[in-house]
């Protein structure tokens, strides 16, 4: 969940947060009647200037829409372009799996038969390193390395632990294998046949007029942070539109162009370790959903919160791409407002994942927990809504009583955002939900409340309530 990755403010003034533009590519249909009062009220209420969303149906990309400002002086459209991000995963683990389909790249093969990072080159462990377990973070190697040397944090296929070194390690093996630089493998295995005429793997000169700016939780815009200086790379740094993400993940939803095995494999839980506390696949985060996987990836920066969520087993999927800090609150809304018909079963798969991963952490990092995430409305928000899934849901308590708790969460949130809710108030609901069971004792990660009883149902539900505040 990468909760420990970082697990408010006033609005713009004078950016309108009703500048809706749907659009119309590849015979799309209109947005949704409706939809743009929900987009519009969860934009307000998150402070985040401005969104466009894609809706795939049935492996075809059903509509796109705009709304908001993607800086303080124009509207996001059909031509904006975003950074995406960490979503640029999920399109260079596409372009892999066609290499493997190929014949060209072999998931289980040493990577270290074509190119040997300099930094472990003294570590044995480097010679366990393979695609497979690149593309499903098992890598052991940090997220970043910073300007220290490269090192294994653990040996690799050990455990998860998610790194975009570990794609960028991948991406200089095939570099090196091909012959080919990022961009054109990109160009000829996925942009070609996805339809992506606007993206591009690293800065391009022609995307500065119509390039999203970032905002801060506060309203206020991000310098352009050095984006005119980055290099094509396999885990960030991919310039796109709504309209070619909406492709790619129309695209990737009717199979990419796979063989129905590797297909099939791309879904499929990869590690090589017992019970993982994350579910990963090949390039995508996996979330059970009615015994079918979903595939989903996010992507997080400085005035960035992008997300894609893919239904292999329907066609379906749904594609955001937000310029605030606060975008991960937008999720949730929009979710339920675009898709209606899987939303409840998703958002408490979601929920069920965080919380599972929670209960892996050893019992120290609770009081952190507490102290961080009052910080962060977005991650609050994700451990609420985690916490009453797993607690509320089963409390000794009327479904009334639950539905109140359960309603109550958002406007929690909002009085974070607002400076209404003392983060106090924030604090203690984490120590409640995260109370160590009775039997201390036992080994760290199992120890933890498993449920409330009637007393601890009612005494969450009083904290959550926003009454006379």
């Amino acid at each position: 969940m990468r909760l420990s990755l970082a697990l408010s403010g006033l609005l713009l003034a004078g950016i309108p947060l009703t500048g809706h533009g749907s659009t119309a590519v590849d015979g799309a249909d209109a947005v949704p009647a409706g939809l743009d009062t929900s987009v519009a009220t969860a934009l307000e209420s998150t402070r985040v200037p401005g969104v466009a969303i894609a809706r795939i149906e049935d492996g075809r990309l059903a509509w796109t829409g705009t709304w908001g400002r993607r800086s303080p002086t124009a509207p996001v459209d059909a031509n904006t372009v975003f950074n995406v991000a960490s979503l640029t995963k999920p399109v260079f683990a596409t372009m892999v799996l066609r290499q493997v389909a190929a014949g060209e790249v072999d998931l289980d093969a040493p990577l270290s038969a074509h190119w040997v990072d300099p930094d472990v080159a003294d570590d044995p462990r480097h010679e366990a390193l393979t695609a497979r377990i690149a593309l499903s973070h098992q890598t052991g190697l940090p997220n970043w390395r910073g300007d220290r040397p490269l090192a294994f944090g653990f040996a690799p296929g050990t455990r998860h632990e998610y790194s975009g070194e570990g794609f960028e390690y991948l991406r200089r093996t095939i570099e090196r294998q091909s012959g080919q630089p990022l961009r054109t493998l990109m160009r000829t295995a996925v942009l070609a046949p996805a339809g992506m005429n606007a993206t591009h793997f690293g800065w391009d000169e022609s995307i500065a007029p119509e390039l999203a700016t970032g905002f801060d939780a506060k309203g206020e815009p991000y310098p352009d942070d050095g984006l005119r200086e980055r290099g094509p790379n396999a885990a960030a740094n991919m310039f796109t539109t709504i309209g070619d993400y909406g492709r790619f993940t129309a695209w990737v939803a009717g199979g990419a162009g796979l063989p129905a095995k590797l297909f099939a494999d791309m879904q499929r839980p990869q590690a090589l370790h017992p019970d993982p506390a994350e579910r990963f696949g090949l390039g995508w985060r996996l979330i059970p959903v009615d015994g079918q996987p979903v595939l989903s990836h996010d992507g997080r920066e400085n005035g960035v919160r992008t997300q894609v969520f893919v239904f292999p087993a329907s066609g379906d999927g749904l594609v955001i791409l937000s310029n605030g800090d606060n975008g991960e609150l937008l999720t949730r809304p929009l979710v339920e407002a675009t898709l209606p018909r899987q939303a409840p079963a998703l958002l408490a798969a979601i929920d069920r994942d965080i919380w599972r991963y929670l209960q892996g952490m050893p019992a120290g990092q609770a009081s952190q927990l507490a102290q961080m995430l009052p910080r962060s409305p977005p991650f609050m928000a994700r451990f609420l809504y985690a916490a009453d899934h797993a607690l509320m849901a089963t409390a000794p308590v009327d479904a009334a009583s639950r539905k109140r708790a359960h309603d109550a969460i958002a406007p929690f949130v909002q009085g974070l955002l607002d400076g209404r809710t003392d983060p106090a108030r924030a604090s203690a609901l984490v120590n409640m939900a995260l109370a160590p069971a009775p039997g201390d004792g036992e080994p760290a990660g199992t120890g933890w409340r498993q449920r409330l009883d009637r007393a601890q149902a009612e005494a969450w539900m009083r904290q959550l309530q926003m009454d006379g505040e």
